[in-house]
């Protein structure tokens, strides 16, 4: 993943978390393509007591979860202003979800309960198409 544009220590961080063990996916403006010069960089993984732990050692904190719009965000974690990190129950469904979401350009809903609940009706649809590709 390219890094422009930031300090050294959040080039650091983002360098420990990939060469980590864990599997950091990015979202956010980066992902759907908004991104500015000064944007943060967002992240998820799949939640798990071993990634908090590993979050918590490189510098992260806790952040106040009423920020996101999903039933599967567990927890989100963040370094300074510059980096968040939603854990989720389940990546393959966000991952899924995240590429209904930039396909159709949903991720530009401004509306806070629309965007909510537009985001879990595609964790729904996520998880039928996962069942059915499975199958």
């Amino acid at each position: 993943m390219p890094i422009k544009n930031t300090t050294t220590k959040v080039h650091e961080v983002i360098t420990q978390m990939d060469r980590s063990k864990f599997d950091f996916y990015l979202t956010g403006s980066r992902f759907f393509g908004g991104a500015r010069a000064d944007s943060d960089w967002d992240f998820f993984a799949e939640y798990s007591n071993e990634v908090v732990s590993f979050l918590l050692r490189i510098g992260f904190r806790y952040k106040p979860i009423n920020d996101y719009f999903d039933s599967q965000t567990v927890e989100v974690l963040e370094f300074g202003r510059e980096i968040d990190v939603q854990l989720v129950s389940n990546t393959a469904i966000k991952n899924i979800a995240q590429e209904i979401m930039r396909a159709t350009k949903w991720y530009t809903i401004t509306d806070t309960n629309l965007r909510r609940v537009v985001w879990n009706e595609l964790y729904k649809l996520a998880t039928t198409v996962r069942i059915i590709v499975q199958d």
